[in-house]
């Protein structure tokens, strides 16, 4: 089976500026099942996520999430949104009100809800590309 490829030979480990191992198997989310797109460790904390993976309808090819903005009445095309708060029940409602926001917007809010918790996490926008807010002490 000289073709065959495990799993692990796509997988590169990548090191943050503080040396911690980040497991990522691609630089940008494909949305494949079988593809790790990273591991937190968390402890006394709360992960929190939205996402389109199973919940979207599809326009013209497009893939659009199920949750709407309220601003603009449609759906955002981003792919997903995590978030580690203290509070499961503030990081689900943080995670979906993130949903449809552009990388700048999500940077904006996210600095402005840590000066009031300790919160962390990231966007993959529509491109996939994966926007992080505070998340080097979880790889």
């Amino acid at each position: 089976m000289g073709n065959h490829r495990c799993p692990e030979d796509e997988k590169e480990v990548l090191r943050n500026v503080n040396g911690m191992p980040t497991r990522i198997t691609k630089y940008k989310y494909s949305g494949d099942k079988d593809n790790d797109l990273f591991e937190i460790k968390i402890k006394n904390m709360s992960y929190s996520t939205s996402n389109q993976k199973n919940t979207y309808l599809m326009i013209d090819n497009e893939k659009y999430g199920h949750i709407i903005s309220p601003k603009t009445g449609f759906p955002s095309q981003n792919k997903q949104v995590g978030v580690i708060t203290k509070s499961a029940f503030f990081g689900d409602i943080i995670s979906t009100g993130l949903y449809n926001q552009t990388p700048e917007g999500f940077y904006k809010i996210m600095e402005r809800l840590s000066c009031e918790m300790e919160i962390s996490g990231f966007l993959i926008d529509k491109f996939g590309k994966i926007h992080y807010f505070n998340m080097e002490k979880y790889f």
